[in-house]
C-alpha cells in the first residue's frame, strides 16, 4: 500500500509530491484516483496511518 518506486512519462512535475510520499512510507493504497490525477495535492491525501 505504500509507493516504493515509480516511472514517469512525459511530464515530471509530480515528482517531488511522489518522492515526499515514499519518505514517509504513507499508506496510499486506497487513494488511486488522487494519485493518478494530473498534479498531485498532497492535502487531498488521507493523513498519514500509524502502523
Amino acid at each position: 500500500g505504500k509507493i516504493v518506486g515509480g516511472v514517469l512519462i512525459g511530464d515530471l512535475s509530480p515528482q517531488t509530491a511522489f518522492k515526499q510520499l515514499m519518505r514517509e512510507q504513507r499508506v496510499v493504497a486506497d487513494q488511486k484516483e488522487v494519485l493518478l490525477e494530473p498534479s498531485v495535492d498532497l492535502d487531498e491525501l488521507a493523513p498519514t496511518q500509524e502502523q
